[in-house]
């Protein structure tokens, strides 16, 4: 599923970027996986990683970095700013991780090549993070933000029509369970 996503990510040009997946569909690996090409790839690149609250960045996407880099090369490992919550990579690339929800701020002032709000349908006040924070970082480096989901309980929530804008323009995909190869 990983793949799709990736295969649908580099063959778009757009700012916004929505990949709607279901549970277990590999959503934090991937977007973790993305920051990390990027970094790597595009240097110097800023990153900038929103979970909804500091537990799933601190319990889901920290352990997940950890465990794609453990067989990294000296020369492209990153080392960890835990004051600053940044992995700081030899070729001055950085990502820097914080929750959406109280914590959009700490992302603000530097430019941003890519944005990730990963579970986004989760998150209190993701449009103060996309808007407020990220739009401002973005447009200067024309940097992309990738809003990525599953399912919110409310339909009404921001990510659901994003969802919707993002069909119109042809910048979304959803990766469903049963499109999950390992499922069956």
């Amino acid at each position: 599923m990983q793949r799709q996503m990736f295969d649908f990510l580099d063959s778009k040009k757009s700012r916004h970027l929505v990949c709607h997946v279901h549970r277990g569909g590999g959503k934090s690996h991937g977007a973790v996986l993305r920051a990390i090409e990027v970094a790597l790839k595009k240097a110097p690149s800023d990153i900038k990683y929103f979970g909804p609250n500091e537990k799933m960045v601190r319990k889901i996407a920290m352990p997940i970095m950890r465990k794609i880099l453990v067989n990294s090369p000296e020369s492209a490992m990153p080392k960890w700013n835990g004051k600053d919550s940044i992995y700081e990579f030899p070729n001055h690339s950085a990502i820097s991780m914080a929750a959406a929800d109280g914590h959009a701020d700490s992302h603000r002032g530097t430019d941003t090549h890519l944005g990730i709000l990963d579970e986004e349908g989760f998150m209190i006040d993701p449009d103060y993070a996309v808007n407020d924070v990220l739009m401002p970082r973005v447009i200067p480096v024309d940097g992309q933000i990738l809003h990525i989901s599953t399912s919110p309980r409310s339909p009404s929530h921001p990510f659901a029509m994003r969802v919707e804008q993002a069909q119109k323009d042809g910048n979304y995909i959803a990766l469903r369970a049963k499109d999950n190869p390992r499922s069956e």
